[in-house]
């Protein structure tokens, strides 16, 4: 019997918890709600290549469009990366160009990651909480791999106000196959920054493999 009380006693304490009502809700007008920085601070919002940035502590908003309202392309396209994208020091993961280029936002400005030897897309996926390093993936001619692979992971070490030279992460050169890979990927990375998981696409390009570099 005391037992039976306990319980209806602790499942009318969750009632009442639950019948709590709401905090007043937030609205932020045209945004969606897609991405937040790990403390909550910064919110992101892409959808067709805007982007917008807003700091939810004190309401400040930054808008990039990349067409006005008369459909004006306007020379820059926004798409976010795909991992985890935002820090909480407000380094922000993005491209701002059609042809994707490795770019970040910070503190109202747009800076873009070394690439150096790339040939093609370059991308930059995910950042430690603390923005102390950064992983991505770049189309790269390097030795040890067929020029059929068109992306190898990498990542960038925060290094005085910005970020240093890119550093390739160690992965195989072929596919389950034992032909050339055709991606490998790195999208998100640990809170410590020491292990990142990626993919592997294999040289057909219809099938998927994980990959955690530690």
């Amino acid at each position: 019997m005391k037992k039976n009380l306990l319980l209806l006693s602790a499942a009318l304490g969750s009632v009442s918890v639950f019948a709590q009502p709401p905090a007043s809700p937030c609205i932020i007008e045209n945004a969606t709600a897609q991405f937040l920085s790990p403390n909550g601070k910064y919110m992101v919002s892409n959808a067709y290549e805007d982007l917008s940035i807003i700091d939810l502590e004190t309401g400040q908003r930054w808008d990039y469009k990349a067409y006005d309202d008369l459909g004006n392309f306007s020379g820059n396209s926004y798409r976010v990366g795909s991992g985890n994208i935002i820090s909480d020091t407000g380094v922000v993961l993005s491209s701002t160009s059609l042809d994707t280029n490795a770019a970040y936002w910070k503190e109202g400005k747009w800076y873009n990651l070394h690439t150096a030897g790339s040939v093609g897309v370059s991308l930059c996926n995910g950042i430690t909480p603390d923005g102390s390093r950064i992983c991505g993936s770049l189309n790269l001619v390097a030795p040890d791999f067929s020029p059929e692979t068109m992306q190898l992971p990498v990542y960038w070490d925060a290094e005085g106000d910005g970020y240093g030279e890119y550093h390739v992460l160690p992965c195989p050169n072929v596919d389950f196959t034992s032909r050339p890979a055709q991606y490998i990927t790195a999208v998100t990375i640990s809170d410590d920054g020491k292990t990142i998981s990626g993919q592997v696409h294999d040289y057909s390009g219809m099938y998927n493999e994980p990959i955690i570099y530690t």
